[in-house]
């Protein structure tokens, strides 16, 4: 049964570009992510398992959000 509304947006395929079009949507929030950020998130992740979420979410946090407000 196909659910009424909109539907969602096609995510892009692989990690990278859904990283990015992520940050894509965190510019048309309002945040200033630049490329160095984009950067350091994906060194960031290297080194993050995939099994933690909390931490996944925080080294996102950490490199992409240039205050506490962001």
């Amino acid at each position: 049964m196909a659910a009424s509304g909109p539907e969602a947006p096609q995510l892009p395929a692989g990690f990278g570009p859904r990283l990015v079009a992520f940050c894509e949507e965190l510019r048309g929030e309002g945040l200033s992510v630049g490329t160095s950020e984009i950067l350091d998130a994906f060194a960031a992740l290297e080194t993050v398992p995939w099994t933690e979420p909390a931490d996944f979410r925080e080294a996102l946090a950490a490199t992409l959000s240039k205050s506490q407000e962001d």
